[in-house]
């Protein structure tokens, strides 16, 4: 396996890693994650017998190291066999940092607010079988991929608990099922339009795999096969080439029909490389129903050329993985400053 990579990385003559950084390595990746862990464990609030200073002192210095340590990933390491890889590295230690600022200094002393847990419950809806059925394939997940709803109509309520997790089990749950809800889905800071639409259908292990089989992956083939064609036959470079030549070859070098095809690609990569993670999680965590880490709503509902506007795609189609942090970080500051310059108030 070490050969293949390392026969992976001299051929990519035209990549090289930010200087000064080195292989990702198993301690690097496996500690933020973990410190994080172990700080939202102790996030809900004690009884009031605990002492809360020292338990508030310990829990800020997990959160204040698991937060360096993310930030570090994309300035320390990278992935030698991998571009796309590397760049996902940085992503998640961009995300990891600022939504650890977030959960224990932002949310809990500027807003005051630590998240609750919120529960979903689905009743069976008496509905026509035509009627729920054609409302299903309306701008949602099984129209996306081309399916007929396999369950019945559903009325979908959520409920907020009233206070927090007590016991060490609990709050091991809850502090699992916080981090890996990138979302906030199934907490109280979820933002409003994280489902894309009100429609209670929740696809099946069923329709997931189809989704998977016949849609995911194909499509994920294909972008990988045109991406890898348009390098190999356009931009790759040997060495003598190389050094013969004053700078490399470019997006920029490409004639026009070839950029807009390699974007197209790359963005599909990235909308079913999404989708396959999404969708496998959702298949294998399935059998713990009805625990809330089963609870996985759609990325995706709308295909993409239903979409007929740039607010329209980046608000049905796109996912919402960062929607909290472009609030938390963009809006909100956004809004508060334009309120201060216009006198509007709070």
């Amino acid at each position: 396996m070490e050969h293949l990579l390392n026969d992976l990385t001299i051929r990519r003559y035209d990549l090289q890693p930010v200087p000064g950084t080195v292989p990702l390595t198993p301690q690097a990746a496996i500690l933020p994650p973990l410190i994080y862990y172990f700080a939202l464990i102790l996030l809900p609030p004690f009884p009031s017998q605990v002492n809360h200073h020292v338990i508030s002192i310990f829990r800020s210095l997990l959160a204040a190291t698991a937060s360096i340590l993310f930030f570090r990933l994309p300035l320390t390491y990278h992935l030698p066999f991998s571009v796309g890889l590397t760049y996902q590295l940085a992503l998640v230690g961009l995300y990891g940092g600022c939504r650890c600022l977030d959960v224990f200094f932002i949310s809990p002393y500027l807003f005051h607010h630590i998240p609750r847990r919120v529960k979903y419950h689905h009743e069976p809806r008496a509905e026509p079988p035509s009627r729920w059925r054609s409302r299903a394939l309306s701008n949602s997940y099984f129209n996306l991929h081309f399916l007929q709803p396999r369950e019945a109509a559903i009325t979908e309520t959520a409920t907020t608990d009233k206070g927090y997790p007590e016991s060490w089990p609990d709050r091991a749950s809850w502090a699992l099922e916080l981090e890996l809800s990138m979302r906030g889905a199934g907490f109280t800071w979820t933002s409003a339009d994280v489902r894309h639409t009100k429609q209670a259908w929740t696809p099946s292990v069923g329709d997931r795999v189809h989704s998977i089989l016949l849609h995911v992956l194909p499509a994920l083939s294909i972008s990988v096969a045109m991406i890898r064609t348009i390098y190999v036959h356009h931009l790759q470079q040997a060495p003598q080439q190389r050094e013969q030549q004053e700078k490399q070859n470019t997006l920029d070098d490409l004639p026009f029909p070839l950029q807009i095809t390699l974007t197209a690609a790359l963005g599909a990569f990235l909308m079913t490389a999404f989708s396959l993670g999404h969708s496998v999680f959702a298949v294998a965590l399935a059998p713990l129903k009805p625990h809330p880490l089963s609870y996985f709503p759609p990325l995706y509902t709308t295909r993409v050329y239903a979409l007929t506007s740039v607010r329209g795609f980046w608000s049905y189609g796109w996912h919402r993985l960062f929607s909290r942090l472009f609030l938390v970080y963009g809006v909100w500051p956004g809004e508060w400053l334009e309120r201060t310059l216009t006198g509007k108030g709070p």
